[in-house]
């Protein structure tokens, strides 16, 4: 008798979560492509302008921007 309980419970459950994942899915994708201008075409093309990673992670741009200036110092001596 629990067996055909727990059945019917996952029965139950299983399209309830596919549909929950789904709707997950759909809304990352949403955020990841049209909800941030931009970040359509950097999926795309694998990069972002400096100013959107400026804007979005100032630190790893600013990073960026250290170790693009050091080979040049080096490169020199």
């Amino acid at each position: 008798m629990n067996l055909r309980i727990l059945r019917l419970g996952a029965v139950f459950l299983h399209p309830v979560f596919a549909l929950f994942t789904i709707a997950l899915f759909i809304i990352h994708v949403y955020m990841g492509t049209a909800m941030e201008r931009g970040a359509f075409g950097s999926v795309i093309r694998g990069d972002v302008s400096r100013a959107w990673a400026n804007h979005h992670h100032h630190s790893w741009f600013q990073q960026v921007l250290r170790e693009e200036e050091s080979p040049a110092k080096t490169s020199g001596d």
